[in-house]
């Protein structure tokens, strides 16, 4: 039982580090992109 309990968790932080990576990345780009866009004008 705590086997498998352990597996569960471990696939559903996976996903959330996963989703964590996605949301930072994107903000990351966001930024990039308002800089360049304060930048340039």
């Amino acid at each position: 039982m705590l086997e498998v309990g352990r597996k569960v968790s471990l696939k559903k932080r996976m996903k959330g580090h996963l989703y964590l990576m996605v949301v930072a990345a994107l903000f990351s780009i966001g930024i990039a992109a308002i800089i360049s866009m304060l930048t340039t004008h």
